[in-house]
Order: C-alpha cells, then structure tokens, then sequence
C-alpha cells in the first residue's frame, strides 16, 4: 500500500482545518460588519430621537409660557369683567329705585290731582264708556235682589309709569 508519511497526512488534516477556520472566520466578520452597519443606523437613530425629544422639550416649555401669558391675559380681563358686573348691578339698582320712586310720586299725583276736564275741541280718543249697572235679578218669589254694588272705574295709568314698569 502506498503509505503517506504521517507527518503529511497530519499536515494535510491541520491544511483542511485551516481552511475551514479561514471561512468560519470570513463568515464571522460578515455578520460583525452586518452588526456594525446595523450599530452605525441605531446610533442614527438615537442621535435623531435626542434631536427630537429636545424640540419637544423647547416646544413644551414655549408652551407654558404662552399658557401663563394667555392666563395672566385672562385673569386681567376676568377681573375688569367682574368690577363692569359689579358696577352695571350698582346701576340696575339704583336705576331700580329711581323707577320706584318715580312711580310712586306719579300716582301719589295723580290720587291727588282731579280727574282733567276734557278740552274743547276734536276728540283724539274715543271716550270709555262705564259699566252699565244691570238691574237687579229678579227672585222666585218675585222680590228683587238686592243690586250688585257698584264697579270702581279704574284710572288710565301714566305712559311714564307703564314705560318704567315694563322695563323691569
């Protein structure tokens, strides 16, 4: 049999072991370069997610300033609000007790004051006309009963003083 010295088949397994080691090793440094270039698009990432956080941060911050301004703005005008409020209600009332005592001085004067003689000349108004009385019912027995008592005729009130009550 043709012997091979042990020494070269020795270096021949050590030849094929190397060879297999060699694109072990090719095969590694594919997957690290892979890694790498994937690292290399996280950094990326990372570095544009930094970027963005720190715009939200200055756009949260631009935030509460414009909040404080627009709630110092409004606090100031919820104020003056107010104070016009409180000074419209002082003149309601006021505006409120002059109508009453406009009110009741008119018909104080016109208690006081005879009914007014009609002038001589065209009449603009139709006069009223007062209640007729009726003539007392008769009863069964043929007595009459007794009249009804008369109705008071109510006075025409002042325009001024309908004006002010129907702008209560």
């Amino acid at each position: 049999m043709n012997s091979v010295p042990a020494g070269l088949l020795l270096e021949g397994v050590v030849c094929v072991f190397l060879v297999a080691t060699i694109g072990y090793c090719w095969l590694l440094n594919k997957r690290l370069q892979a890694l790498r270039s994937g690292q290399d698009g996280l950094r990326d990432l990372i570095r544009d997610l930094n970027k963005a956080t720190g715009q939200a941060a200055n756009a949260i911050n631009e935030l509460k300033a414009a909040n404080a301004e627009a709630g110092a703005a409004l606090n100031g005008r919820l104020r003056d609000a107010r104070e016009l409020a409180d000074e419209l209600a002082l003149m309601v009332n006021s505006g409120n007790s002059i109508a009453d005592r406009l009110g009741r001085s008119i018909e104080q004067r016109h208690a006081a004051a005879p009914a007014p003689k009609p002038a001589a000349g065209p009449r603009q108004q139709a006069p009223q006309q007062a209640p007729r009385q009726q003539a007392a019912p008769q009863r069964r027995d043929g007595a009459q009963a007794a009249a009804p008592a008369p109705q008071r005729v109510q006075r025409q009130p002042h325009p001024l003083v309908d004006a002010v009550r129907g702008k209560r």
